[in-house]
């Protein structure tokens, strides 16, 4: 698949503008489109999601990097400055894509405004194209379906179509977590989970009346307080995002003051000296912070359990076995409760009980009753007299006795950390002394005004470092009490259902739910091996240095980086390499996807140094029947990068901005131009 031609009507800066790509192929796969900054680029990212997946898109408009408005408000904003004014209430965008040399679609959706420029309605149209000219109109139901089989669905949408500048800002995240939802996307939970909560939205509604209002008061509060803190959760990692931007935006001013030091080093040798020593200790700084964290680690989750004493772990560990053996008694016991209804039904059917009278049936029920009980009595041996851990579920139980082996620290890491520690706190004292004999032997006031400004960004990364790893540790304390609250919420929830006469397609439902909810702990393993496998294959391909033998990434979404020795690297953040291995993530999952579509990249060389940008060129420009449709600035794809690969290039595109007054412009794209020529 290919996109053939791209169409915006009143789009955000766009007021008519088209642009038209060829079928990648003799080696020439790839599309440049040049713009400075706020020319139209990122709009026509945004345009290519919204003409494809229309409200949908905005979920994942975040994870692709772009703006995630609300719909309503987002195509407000998007409605060109103009437009009202020139009594054109009307937005569309077209896309056109052949699956092959003589068919394709055309997708157009086209939103409508009122006369104040608020979002009315939308409504969308799809050709099926024969030789470029459109045929009948396919009905729109049909969207979904050509989706999955020609282009992508939109949860797996940000692995192809996304902005390249948000790499580094993914790089400097909580890998696990965003690798957890890049997996989830790729293996369909998203969808199965939105199945889950329509099943259980269906139960709600469609349950019988007969339940007590006070059971459902109390699934309503706990269903409140799990929303409390599951915002709460959401408002930790907003901050916690908003830090690590900071800290990106702090480290690269702690660069460029590395960069003027370096500069005036070019001509001393002891000024030069002095800022090896900089850079030297800052690196030592950032172990020492990493050292910290890996303390505050085992203080915050590890060592309160060793606070608990050895007979009450093994009295815990002895009643939730006692339990397990009483809970399977009762699953058991209750699988078969029905056939005694049926077998007591049947039994008063029957001719011979038709003349007995009421005491006698009696009696006869209480000797069913007797001997259906001895079916079942006594317990077993080494059942728990009374279950005293209601509260857990099967699977809780069986992660709570993995979580005592998980947790056990012993005295030689806690040892060799706080050496470590003292180490790197020893080292940065006497690199401090020495740039300070140095800078009194060199400084002519320049230096000295540097490193005032060194140790003013150091003490804001420190300050940042802080703030970061207190939001760790309440994001892991709050994502303890959320899945304590979801799961207390899931077992009462389960009870109400349970006592609740539910007819036959809500214990349809209910199975479908305990199936997905096996199902999802279970998909990660799935193809954990084939990501590990082509992120490896794709960072080695990426990174000029070849240090990395493979790249282990587990159903968890934790990765590690091994060497040929079998020893875990750290990638070098301020090199690129953690940029890098971000990128290797990204287009791992687009491979494991199993999809082959166009790449869409705004920004795509951002941050990167020449070494890095010519393996991630020659990377996409490897796949010469992959479409790649990269929106560059001036500085990342320059005129004399361009020359050197003018070869692989099928189309270019140059975005001018025309000013149209009253602080409103217009953009527009000269075909087959680009930086450095004349247009």
């Amino acid at each position: 698949m290919w996109i053939s031609r791209i169409e915006l009507i009143n789009f955000k800066s766009y007021i008519h503008q088209k642009f038209q790509f060829s079928k990648p192929e003799n080696g020439r796969n790839l599309v440049l489109i040049g713009g400075m900054n706020g020319f139209g680029k990122t709009t026509l990212l945004e345009a290519i999601y919204l003409c494809f997946y229309g409200s949908d898109a905005v979920a994942h408009l975040a994870r692709a990097g772009l703006h995630s408005d609300a719909y309503g408000k987002f195509l407000k904003k998007a409605l060109h400055g103009k437009a009202i004014s020139l009594k054109r209430n009307m937005m569309e965008v077209v896309i056109a894509f052949q699956t092959d040399d003589a068919d394709g679609y055309e997708v157009s959706r086209r939103w409508h405004f009122d006369l104040q420029g608020s979002y009315q309605e939308e409504e969308i149209k799809i050709y099926k194209l024969r030789d470029g000219l459109r045929g009948n109109p396919v009905a729109k139901e049909e969207l979904t379906a050509i989706f999955d089989d020609y282009v992508v669905p939109a949860h797996l949408a940000p692995f192809f179509f996304f902005d390249g500048e948000e790499v580094k800002k993914l790089a400097d995240q909580d890998r696990r977590e965003w690798i957890q939802q890049g997996m989830e996307n790729l293996l369909g939970v998203v969808l199965l989970r939105g199945l889950r909560d329509r099943l259980e939205q269906y139960q709600n509604t469609k349950k019988p009346s007969g339940k007590s209002s006070m059971d459902e008061e109390k699934l309503d509060e706990l269903y409140r307080g799990l929303t409390i803190q599951e915002q709460q959760l959401e408002d930790f990692r907003t901050k916690q995002l908003r830090f690590i931007e900071q800290r990106g935006d702090t480290e690269e001013r702690r660069d460029e003051v590395h960069r003027r030091l370096s500069a005036i080093g070019a001509g001393g040798g002891g000024v030069k000296q002095v800022e090896n020593i900089v850079r030297e200790e800052g690196e030592k700084r950032e172990a020492l912070n990493k050292s910290d964290a890996a303390i505050d680690k085992i203080l915050s989750d590890k060592l309160p359990f060793h606070l608990v004493s050895k007979q009450i772990v093994d009295d815990l560990k002895f009643q939730l076995q006692e339990e397990a053996i009483l809970l399977d008694w009762e699953n058991k016991k209750h699988s078969v409760e029905p056939q005694k209804e049926r077998f007591v039904e049947a039994f008063f059917s029957t001719d011979y009980t038709q003349p007995m009278d009421k005491q006698t049936k009696d009696k006869l029920h209480e000797s069913i009753d007797f001997a259906w009980q001895g079916l079942f009595n006594p317990k077993p041996e080494g059942c728990a007299k009374e279950l005293l851990h209601d509260y857990l579920e099967p699977r809780q139980r069986q992660r709570l006795n993995d979580q005592y082996e998980k947790v056990i620290v012993g005295y030689r890491e806690i040892k060799t950390l706080l050496q470590q520690r003292h180490a790197l706190q020893r080292a940065i004292q006497e690199l401090e002394r020495e740039r300070i004999r140095f800078e009194a032997l060199h400084d002519d006031g320049t230096l000295h005004q540097l490193q005032e400004e060194m140790k003013t960004v150091q003490t804001e990364l420190d300050k940042l470092n802080l703030n970061i790893g207190d939001m760790n540790r309440h994001i892991t304390e709050v994502a303890k009490n959320v899945a304590d609250q979801r799961s207390t919420y899931e077992r009462e929830h389960s009870k109400f259902i349970e006592t609740t006469p539910i007819k036959s397609n809500l214990r349809k439902s209910e199975r479908v739910i305990s199936l997905i909810k096996e199902l999802m702990p279970r998909l990660f393993s799935i193809k954990t091996k084939e990501l590990s496998n082509s992120v490896t294959t794709i960072f080695k391909q990426l990174s000029h240095k070849q240090q990395v033998d493979r790249i282990e990434i587990d159903e968890k979404g934790a990765s590690r980086l091994l060497s040929y020795e079998g020893v875990e690297i750290t990638v070098d953040r301020a090199a690129g390499e953690n940029q890098i291995f971000a990128t290797a993530l990204i287009a791992g999952l687009a491979k494991t996807s199993g999809f082959h579509i166009p790449m869409v990249v705004d920004t795509p060389l951002g941050r990167l140094d020449s070494e890095h940008r010519k393996r991630i060129l020659k990377y996409w420009l490897s796949d010469p029947d992959r479409q790649i449709i990269l929106l560059s600035q001036d500085e990342e794809i320059t005129s004399e990068v361009f020359s050197n690969i003018h070869n692989y290039v099928s189309k270019t595109y140059l975005l001018k901005h025309e000013q149209l007054g009253e602080g409103i412009g217009k953009t527009v794209a000269y075909e087959n131009k680009y930086f450095g020529e004349e247009v």
